[in-house]
Parts: structure tokens; sequence; C-alpha cells
């Protein structure tokens, strides 16, 4: 959903801040330092309202949504420091369902060679 959304709903705030807290003990674990609250994050996202994360983008034009890269790279820091990730886990399981299940982009055209009804 459009940030401005998901930062307005008390589900999407805490499931962000969820995420965003593994993100931040992921880092931390590496020797990174993010300066950012999570409240200060969400507040970015109200103001841009409208905005469609690259995932949503990918989703609506029927292209595969970039799991691995994103949410599967912050499982595996994790992993090789020995940070738990249940949150960013349990979404990235959800979303690969929900990609399995979409069909293949032009699925529901006939094939070029396919004879006419």
């Amino acid at each position: 959903m459009p940030l401005g959304l998901a930062a307005a709903s008390p589900d999407g705030r805490a499931l962000a801040t969820g995420l965003m807290g593994e993100c931040v003990a992921v880092a931390a674990a590496h020797g990174v330092t993010i300066p950012m609250s999570a409240d200060d994050r969400l507040a970015r996202a109200a103001a841009v309202r409208d905005a469609r994360p690259s995932m949503l983008q990918d989703r609506d034009a029927g292209r595969p949504m970039e799991l691995d890269a994103i949410l599967g790279g912050l499982v595996e820091l994790g992993r090789l420091v020995g940070v738990d990730t249940p949150t960013t886990r349990t979404l990235l399981a959800c979303l690969r369902v929900v990609e399995s299940a979409r069909a293949p982009r032009g699925a529901d055209t006939p094939a070029a060679d396919a004879p006419a009804a």
C-alpha cells in the first residue's frame, strides 16, 4: 500500500516498527548505526502519503517483487551474526506465497501461435 496509508494504520505502524527494529539490530551487529528512529521514519512515510514503494510498483506492473534482495538480504545478514529476524522472515514467507499465487505475466492471453476461437 502507499506509504501514507501504512503509516496511518495501527497495524501498519506496528509491522513497520518491528521490521525497522530488526533492521537496526542487524545493522548494529554489523557495526552500522542507523541514526533515524522508527518514529521519524514513520513520520516521513506519513508525509509522502501516496508514495508507492518499489515492491508495490513491481507488483502492480506484474513484475516479480524484489523479495530476496530486500527482505531476504536482511534475514541472511541477521543469520550471519546471530540476530533473529522473525518479523522479516514472516513477512518474506507471506509475500513469497502471494508471489507464487500470481499468474505469470501474459498467462491470461493466448500464445501467438494458438488457434483462434
